[in-house]
């Protein structure tokens, strides 16, 4: 993984990328407040928040594949609404 060993401060997603990690879930626990001094582990799932564009830049730049698209995430939202 091209984002282990780096940080939050390391990787400048405001700066490079226009977009920001809203949480983080590592070893199956969520972490909504992320240290950005503390690097990035294999396994690390990060939430992101940001236009697309700036997502598919971050994803093309670290080679990763998002989960979800805003549609998807959107479907989920409709699907718990009640």
């Amino acid at each position: 993984c091209q984002l282990r060993g780096k940080s939050l401060n390391e990787i400048d997603l405001p700066g490079r990328f226009e977009c920001n990690i809203v949480a983080m879930e590592r070893a199956g626990q969520a972490i909504a407040s992320i240290e950005h001094s503390i690097p990035f582990e294999e396994g690390d799932i990060l939430a992101l928040i940001g236009n697309q564009e700036s997502i598919k830049l971050f994803d093309l730049e670290f080679g990763r594949k998002s989960r979800f698209e805003l549609r998807d995430i959107l479907s989920l939202i409709r699907a718990n609404d009640d």
